[in-house]
C-alpha cells in the first residue's frame, strides 16, 4: 500500500466517522478494558459483548463443564504444563503427607524439582534454554510416573 492509497483510506475513515452522533464518537474514543466501547452498541452482538469476551466466556463454561476448553486445546502441552506445576507447588505448600519410603524434605525436594521441570517448560526461550529445559522436564516427567500414585493430600 502506497502513500496515497493510505491518505485515501483514512480520508474514507474519517468521513465514515463524521456521520457517527456524539455517543458514538465519545466512545470510539474511550475504552473499556482495551475494548472499543463501539463494539457493545452492534445489534447484531450477543449479550452486547465484544466477540472476544464472549469467547472467554464460553471457554470458562467449557472449563467448568469438561474440565478443559477449545482454547487450551490450541497448545495443550503448555496448558498441561501449567497446571501440573500448579498443582504441584500447591502439594508443596499444604505438605500434609509423604510417601512412607520417604522423608517429608526428600518428598519436599522431589516435588520442587517436579515442579521446577514443569514451570520450565513455558519458559524456555533460546536453544541453550531450550536444552536445559528439556533436561529438567525429561527428569521431571520420569519423577512424575514414578510417583504419580502419591500426588495425593
Amino acid at each position: 500500500m502506497n502513500k496515497d492509497e493510505l491518505d485515501e483510506f483514512f480520508e474514507e475513515l474519517k468521513a465514515k466517522r463524521a456521520n457517527d452522533n456524539r455517543l458514538q464518537k465519545f466512545l470510539y474514543k474511550k475504552g473499556f478494558w482495551g475494548y472499543n466501547l463501539r463494539a457493545w452498541l452492534r445489534p447484531k452482538n450477543f449479550l452486547g459483548l465484544p466477540g472476544e469476551t464472549k469467547s472467554r466466556i464460553r471457554w470458562k463454561i467449557q472449563r467448568m463443564r469438561k474440565g478443559y476448553s477449545t482454547y487450551d486445546i490450541w497448545s495443550f502441552d503448555t496448558y498441561l504444563a501449567r497446571v501440573i506445576a500448579g498443582g504441584l507447588e500447591e502439594l508443596r505448600i499444604m505438605n500434609n503427607g509423604h510417601p512412607a519410603n520417604m522423608t517429608n524434605d526428600e518428598w519436599l525436594d522431589v516435588l520442587i524439582e517436579m515442579e521446577d521441570g514443569f514451570r520450565s517448560y513455558n519458559d524456555s526461550g533460546t536453544i541453550g534454554e531450550y536444552e536445559e529445559m528439556n533436561k529438567k522436564l525429561n527428569k521431571s516427567l520420569l519423577l512424575f510416573s514414578a510417583y504419580f500414585k502419591h500426588l495425593w493430600d
